[in-house]
């Protein structure tokens, strides 16, 4: 068996895995509709799989198909830790609920933004030390008082 495991999900199993960038291994292939688990499956052989976080727009289980796994679980908001492990005799994967988070802090740290191409809203946590993609979450003056070396 080969396994492939990555943040954000890949289409493919690469041939050189050196040639392949860290934002690509962190964001995975297009964006958060992709069905990168369908295409993964199309695109590789009986004895490739792959374990990802990120994608989980549509609630799918831990195990998607019978060679891709996904480990978003929505365990910021209260859903569960994802885990899958690979023993002599195979995959198994189990989902341990999070009963420890703030539900004051996720009241008023979110925000729902709309994307130009879906009619979906993705909730995603607000931090004025993370960023986004593209999106910049930092506070106006965040920049302000850091000396500059």
């Amino acid at each position: 068996k080969r396994v492939l495991v990555t943040h954000g999900g890949l289409s493919n199993f690469p041939l050189y895995m050196k040639l392949v960038s860290s934002r690509q291994l962190t964001n995975g292939v297009g964006d958060y509709k992709t069905p990168i688990d369908k295409i993964f499956f199309n695109n590789t052989g009986y004895n490739e799989f792959q374990i990802h976080g990120h994608r989980n727009l549509t609630s799918v289980p831990t195990q998607v198909n019978s060679r891709t796994f996904n480990l978003e679980g929505g365990i910021e908001y209260g859903g569960d830790l994802r885990v899958v492990q690979l023993s002599q005799s195979g995959f198994s994967s189990l989902s341990l609920p999070n009963r420890v988070y703030s539900q004051e802090y996720m009241d008023t740290s979110y925000y729902l933004y709309d994307d130009q191409w879906e009619t979906w809203k993705q909730r995603e946590i607000r931090n004025e030390n993370m960023s986004f993609g593209n999106q910049r979450n930092y506070k106006k003056n965040y920049f302000k008082n850091i000396k500059r070396s």
